[in-house]
């Protein structure tokens, strides 16, 4: 064997090597984007199902809003007063028991408001480390792009 076709045979296997090598990298990074887009799409998820749930919640304060709007519109409950008979024995045990049935919707709405506020909270929060992950993709394409 000559000289020369040992050097071209070393540097055929070099070339291999280097390409297996780069091969290798090259799925690091692709399982790494794979492991980041699947968290990305769990995050996703998450933040639909908690919009969903301040959809929700919203709706559920807008009932109570109005129920007690109808509450503090009730004519018969504040004027209506007849002794002695049913309707007006339980109007005035309506009108007595209205001020706290107020007062538990209002701790009701704004417990509503804080919980809707939470959800808003965690959202940004999702929305900032979707963002973060996205960003590693663009990074892990680029260095994919390069090898």
């Amino acid at each position: 064997m000559s000289k020369s076709f040992r050097e071209e045979q070393r540097i055929i296997k070099e070339k291999e090597r280097e390409a297996r090598k780069k091969e290798r990298a090259r799925a690091r990074i692709r399982r790494e984007i794979n492991s980041f887009n699947r968290e990305i799409s769990e995050l996703e998820s998450l933040r639909e199902s908690f919009r969903h749930k301040k959809t929700d919640l919203k709706g559920i304060n807008r009932e109570w809003n109005n129920d007690k709007s109808t509450s503090l519109r009730m004519e018969m409950v504040r004027d209506i007063e007849v002794s002695k008979k049913f309707e007006g024995e339980i109007a005035t045990a309506l009108k007595n028991k209205l001020p706290d049935g107020l007062q538990s919707m209002n701790g009701n709405t704004g417990s509503i408001n804080n919980v809707v506020g939470g959800i808003d909270h965690q959202i940004e929060s999702l929305n900032k480390k979707i963002g973060e992950l996205n960003s590693k993709v663009a990074v892990a394409r680029k260095r994919l792009s390069v090898i």
